[in-house]
């Protein structure tokens, strides 16, 4: 493709980027959106996994991934995310001590050893590798997120919007399966 075109990222919580949508600020979003808004269409992009994770300076840092209790885990401080509503499982019953709108906050108060948070996987992989981070029960409190791309209904009809989407659903496709 003529890649003669200006893209403008922005890096915003879900219902920041749904509001510039049907502002008309924006043409596409990208995110794990938790609830649907009328007047946008959603199309599913990919999967991301997501585990709980304490830091190096964190009383369970020696014991995880397995060797706590689930009470124990509940009743930690806990860092959530300022667009998921505290209820939606697997935040529901965590003690919700601090709020991060973004990974980058969330994982710098994990590192502090004073907090636990969930934290996507591939981003947690490389300050796990190093013995930073360790994940906690993963088997309770891991949980998948959906990521979806969103515009205003009808939004797909200047032909570089569509090119767009059509490269980025491309991209996010799953591998053909060859017999």
């Amino acid at each position: 493709r003529d890649h003669a075109v200006h893209i403008t990222l922005h890096v915003a919580e879900p219902a920041a980027l749904e509001q510039r949508l049907l502002d008309g600020r924006l043409h596409i979003g990208i995110g794990a959106f938790y609830h649907h808004v009328p007047g946008l269409a959603y199309s599913h992009l990919f999967h991301e996994g997501q585990s709980l994770y304490c830091g190096k300076g964190h009383p369970f840092f020696r014991r995880a991934p397995n060797d706590l209790e689930a009470e124990e885990v509940r009743a930690a401080l806990y860092v959530g995310r300022g667009y998921i509503a505290r209820d939606l499982p697997p935040v529901a019953g965590l003690n919700v001590a601090a709020t991060a709108f973004d990974m980058e906050a969330s994982l710098t108060l994990i590192r502090s050893g004073s907090y636990i948070g969930h934290l996507p996987r591939h981003f947690a992989q490389d300050w796990e590798s190093r013995g930073e981070l360790r994940c906690i029960l993963p088997e309770q409190f891991d949980f998948i997120s959906e990521f979806e791309d969103v515009q205003r209904r009808g939004g797909a009809s200047l032909r570089l919007v569509r090119a767009f989407l059509e490269d980025l659903r491309r991209a996010h496709a799953p591998p053909l399966k060859v017999r």
